[in-house]
């Protein structure tokens, strides 16, 4: 559930001046993941068919039978434009029992996909206490995400450079 799980969104990024740009929208926070994290190097090569992957593990029937190992250190949960109807399956509520168990969990991701977390009956209790009124999370993280209350974020160079980088 939710409410037992740490919750951190990590950018995979070193740009130093969009460091500072995040750094600003959320104050005393990091967005981004520290160089010495201890599975940055295998990013690159993970895919559907990875053995962390949710839906793969879907796919074998593997989530109640998992390996110990896997339970002890991260899944990988594929939500792109190309995902299947297992990695769908991560927003069914019988495959979060075997997801709160995983202390890790890596998403990939090209679009947003907060709003069908309240579709999710165990994420309910959590997104109601965080959100009373659930109309004021998407206000919030609209705000925050599209920055248009940065001044820096709007500046010449910042942006190109970020766009850039992009």
């Amino acid at each position: 559930m939710l409410a037992n799980a740490y919750v951190s969104i990590c950018i995979e990024c070193q740009h130093t001046k969009l460091i500072k740009t995040y750094t600003y929208i959320f104050p005393e926070a990091s967005l981004f993941l520290p160089t010495d994290f201890p599975l940055k190097n295998q990013f690159a090569t993970l895919d559907q068919k990875s053995p962390h992957c949710h839906g793969e593990m879907v796919r074998k029937s593997n989530l109640t039978n998992t390996d110990k190992s896997l339970l002890s250190s991260f899944v990988y949960l594929h939500l792109s434009h190309d995902y299947n109807d297992q990695d769908k399956l991560f927003f069914c509520n019988q495959d979060q029992d075997f997801l709160e168990k995983i202390p890790r969990l890596i998403v990939r991701t090209d679009y947003y996909f907060v709003p069908s977390l309240f579709l999710i009956p165990s994420f309910e209790q959590e997104l109601s206490n965080l959100f009373p009124r659930k109309e004021t999370v998407f206000h919030f993280l609209g705000r925050y995400l599209f920055g248009c209350f940065i001044p820096q974020m709007w500046s010449g160079d910042l942006l190109l450079d970020t766009i850039r980088h992009i």
